[in-house]
Parts: structure tokens; sequence; C-alpha cells
């Protein structure tokens, strides 16, 4: 690229989770916002009471205010400042975004936890006291976080944005958020195809004799296609009979499953198959 414009070479995260995502998001009257909370939720909102806060700082911001939260903001100073606060009537999203940059899941969550603290502090304070709150992560790459924490990736938010919705006025900026994915996948990849992190492959019976020896190392992640989904319909000999498993310290995607949860499977039909023969 010898030429550029600034709109195609753009990096910076608050661009697109405080700039292009809310215009996206409240397209249409909030369509977008609609179906995000559907996601989240499971089902559709109820029209109501509408909020979007970008930036959010939930101490410093309160602390003008609020007695309370100054003493709290004098202490505590900043703790976390999540990328996007969305609510409709009872129902809350906060949502940390990341494009160029790649964390782990681990990363990631400590991050939410942050953020989960900060709003809770000062939650009696507010008028979220009776609230439903969820805490989500958006990223390039495909992470799996601990429950209750969700984690939704850009290729899913575009879906969102989209889905039965006229972008019509927001089609520049829908064009925009596409090509940075784009771009951001790419360097995914090559930062994948950087790493001295390799995938060792495995028989099941290795997996099983050698699991304190990988546990020790932090090959903890087994590559298993549709994840849990597909681990917990497989019977014995489907675990023991499978030609490889691939190891790896780091968790690719949300197909790549913890090794305590395939052994478990494995004691689970193993016991299974022993009490019938009884």
């Amino acid at each position: 690229m010898e030429n550029y414009t600034f709109d195609k070479v753009a990096r910076g995260e608050r661009y697109f989770t405080s700039t292009i995502l809310p215009i996206l998001l409240t397209a249409n009257n909030n369509a977008g916002v609609k179906n995000l909370f559907e996601k989240c939720f499971d089902h559709a909102p109820e029209e109501g009471d509408f909020e979007l806060v970008t930036e959010l700082d939930p101490l410093r911001d309160g602390s003008v205010y609020n007695n309370s939260v100054k003493e709290l903001f004098k202490k505590e100073k900043r703790v976390a400042v999540p990328d996007l606060f969305l609510r409709i009537n009872d129902k809350i999203i906060i949502l940390e975004g990341k494009f160029f940059t790649f964390p782990s899941s681990n990363e990631l969550e400590k991050q939410i936890e942050e953020q989960k603290r900060a709003f809770e502090m000062v939650q009696d304070c507010t008028k979220y006291e009776n609230t439903e709150t969820k805490f989500v992560g958006l990223t390039v790459n495909e992470l799996s976080l601990t429950d209750p924490y969700q984690c939704i990736t850009w290729d899913e938010m575009i879906e969102v944005v989209s889905n039965g919705n006229d972008l019509t006025s927001g089609q520049y900026f829908l064009e925009i958020l596409q090509d940075a994915i784009g771009r951001a996948k790419d360097e995914w990849e090559e930062v994948k195809s950087k790493t001295n992190v390799t995938y060792e492959r495995i028989s099941f019976n290795d997996m099983r004799e050698r699991a304190g020896e990988l546990i020790q190392e932090g090959k903890v992640f087994v590559g298993f296609s549709e994840g849990l989904v597909a681990l917990k319909e497989m019977n014995l000999e489907e675990l023991k009979n499978r030609d490889h498993y691939r190891i790896s310290s780091i968790q690719w995607s949300d197909n790549w499953i913890p090794i305590t949860k395939v052994l478990e499977r494995f004691i689970e039909v193993e016991y299974v198959k022993f009490s019938l023969d009884d």
C-alpha cells in the first residue's frame, strides 16, 4: 500500500469500539443493540429505557456528584475503564473490546474482573442495584472465558449489527470495520506463525499416562473439533481410538478445551461401561 487513506490504516481500539461500533449498533432505531442483547441474554429485550456510554470510568465519573464514590475514588483511583456500557431497562452489557491486540483468555478475564469490581463498588450508589449485568469480551481471535463472562468475536459482531438491519446510512462504517477485521485477522495469523508454541500430537493412551507431566508443563489444552459439545457425545471407543490428539499451552480457540475435560469424559464413560457390565 503506497498511498493510503487514514480510515484504511487506523489501528486505535477506541476508534472501533467507541466510535464505529456504537454507530452501527444504534442504526435503524437501535436494531443492533437489540440483537446484541438477544445474543448475550438469550432473549430479545423489551422496548424501554436506553443508555449508552463509551469509555466509562465508574469511580472517577461518579466521584464528581456522589460523596461516597468520591471517597472510593480517592482510595482506589482508576480501577478499570470498559469500552462500552449499554443498558435497556434492567439489563446491562459491559463490553471490553480488543482489536489489533490478541490477549489470552486469562489476560482478558483479569481485565474484565477489574471492570466488574469497579462497577460493583459503585453499584449501590447508582440506579443499577436491581439489574442483571453481562460482562463481555470482544476479540478478533476466538477465546473461551470462564462463566459468567462471555466472549464474542468481531466477525460475530458483524452478524449482530447486520442481522435484519438496514445499514444503508452506516454502510461506510460497516465497510471500514470489515476491512479492519481482515487486517487484524491477518496479523493474528502472523502472530500464531511466529510463536514458539507448537502443537504436540499424542495418542489417547499417551495423554492419559502423561497427564500429570503435561499439566506441569502447562500443556493443558486439547484441540477438539466442535469443542465440549462433541466431547460429550463421544463414547469410550471413540475416545481411545481417535487417530491423535493435539496438545498445546495456548487455547487457540473455543475448540481447544482443558485436558481435564477430556479425562473427565474418559472416567465417565469408563465408569458407565463397568457399571453396566456388573
